[in-house]
């Protein structure tokens, strides 16, 4: 069957946070489990606001931001997709800055009206080195299959320079690689201006049954794009992070690493001798220096959440996030939906545990959200969210966001479900905020409330280049209508 990216954009988090089933026992897992303290001190966090300027470019149609990336304090970028108003089938891609602190007005990227034939485009990830020069990727439908109904797929990537936006162009090399007819671009990491690493994708033709997926990697050096490269054995390549420009990690089911720009070889990630731990999966990626990073997401047919680091290039044995078994109780399902680092060996994550209970039961699913902590090299035990009770009445919530300042504190986002018929965060939910200062996180915060959310809404990514300065955004339900939101902290 071929892979279908018409919802690639939107799928991005969506995808981590439906990967494995929940379970029940919501209170006693967090009676058991171990709480951080909150701080008394109040996050600065402004309102959320739509997207400015999407209403006018979407119509009555859906829109999501999926990805958001800082170049420096109240200065950032951010990307997803638009409905071309009421036609379900089509969609654009659209980039969106903010300048001092001022969001601007979102708009079509540049090209990818003129790329994507009638179908589906939409950015994937955003990667800012500095204020106004990022670089981002995502997909876009290079054309149809005989019947004119399933579309093909091709990678793009976009550049800003100086605060302008150029034109999207096809991955260089792509469609040599791509003989199935589907691929796009999962991850940017941007260091400096010009200088980026990405990863994706592609599809390759193999039979009856059509395709099997391949990932690869592709760098800019100096503003200048290189040709694609296929990575053996990895399906795709989900997450790319860079310390410097030329040296950085990528991740998918094997790891790899770039030195001075050049790729090395990939390889598997090892699984402690005799468990039952099973087969790795990375999926969240964080490089801090040279040859030093930090990589988890899943392990094994339980989908259990593991960590793995990278020290002086070398890369260690995966294994378990401590204290998520207490959270997960009897399912044993668990995730680590996202890690940053800002220095080697010191990094934060965060991500959900799931719980069910046998059919029948009144209450069918849970998910208890975590944060954990890496000091000196050594994982700490996963921690609820402190405070999340307040909001979380209903059995569901999630971690699908972390980033940390150079300075050590970090900000989390999630979402938390509002419905008892939908305790596995499949009906109308909520995003919250929470901000750590100081080692202390603070009490949780309603985003998408004031918007008039009725739906499933979502947090998508978050940006802090600075202790208070962090800029978020996901997407959110009105009157039957997807929508982007974004929101700052004021500092």
């Amino acid at each position: 069957m071929r892979r279908q990216l018409g919802a690639l954009a939107a799928a991005v988090v969506l995808a981590l946070a439906i990967s494995a089933a929940a379970s029940a026992g919501h209170a006693a897992a967090l009676g058991r489990a171990r709480t951080a303290t909150p701080s008394a001190a109040a996050s600065a966090w402004g309102k959320a606001r739509q997207v400015p300027g999407l209403a006018a470019l979407a119509g009555a149609g859906d829109s999501a931001l999926t990805s958001v990336s800082c170049g420096s304090p109240g200065n950032c970028s951010a990307g997803g997709f638009y409905q071309l108003d009421s036609h379900i089938g089509q969609s654009e891609a659209f980039v969106v800055s903010q300048v001092n602190g001022t969001w601007g007005r979102a708009e079509s990227v540049p090209g990818i009206v003129s790329l994507n034939k009638k179908g589906r485009a939409g950015i994937t990830s955003v990667s800012c080195a500095s204020a106004g020069n990022c670089s981002a990727g995502g997909y876009y439908t290079s054309g149809f299959f005989p019947g004119g109904h399933v579309p093909k797929t091709s990678a793009f990537v976009v550049s800003q320079v100086h605060g302008a936006w150029g034109t999207a162009r096809e991955v260089p090399g792509i469609a040599a690689l791509d003989t199935g007819e589907q691929a796009g671009v999962a991850s940017v990491s941007c260091t400096s201006p010009g200088n980026c690493s990405a990863g994706g994708f592609f599809d390759i033709a193999s039979g009856p049954g059509c395709c099997k997926s391949q990932g690869y990697v592709v760098s800019q050096v100096n503003g200048v794009l290189g040709k694609a490269r296929r990575v053996p054995g990895t399906a795709a390549i989900d997450a790319v992070s860079c310390a410097r420009p030329g040296d950085c990690g990528a991740a998918g089911v094997l790891v790899l690493s770039q030195v001075n720009g050049v790729w090395g070889a990939a390889q598997k990630v090892a699984t402690p001798k005799g468990s039952t731990f099973g087969a790795a999966r990375i999926t969240v990626l964080s490089c801090s220096a040279r040859g030093d990073c930090t990589a988890g997401g899943i392990g094994g047919k339980q989908a259990r959440a593991l960590v793995v680091s990278q020290a002086g290039g070398a890369w260690g044995v995966a294994h378990e996030i401590a204290g998520t078994a207490t959270l997960m109780a009897t399912s044993k399902s668990s995730l680590l939906a996202s890690v940053s680092c800002t220095s080697p060996g010191t990094c934060t994550g965060g991500g959900y545990a799931f719980r069910s209970m046998p059919e029948g039961s009144s209450t069918r699913e849970f998910a208890v959200p975590y944060v954990v902590r890496q000091r000196t090299g050594t994982w700490g035990h996963a921690q609820v969210v402190p405070g999340i009770t307040t909001h979380s009445k209903n059995g569901y919530a999630i971690v699908t966001a972390v980033a940390c300042t150079s300075g050590g504190d970090c900000a989390a986002a999630g979402r938390y479900s509002t419905s008892s018929y939908n305790p596995d965060g499949s009906g109308p939910g909520e995003v919250f905020v929470t901000s750590e200062t100081n080692s202390r996180w603070g009490t949780p915060r309603d985003v998408t409330a004031s918007l008039g959310n009725d739906g499933p809404a979502i947090m998508a990514g978050i940006s802090c280049p600075a202790a208070g300065r962090c800029s978020a955004g996901g997407s959110y339900w009105l009157k039957n209508q997807q929508r982007a939101f974004v929101i700052s902290e004021a500092g």
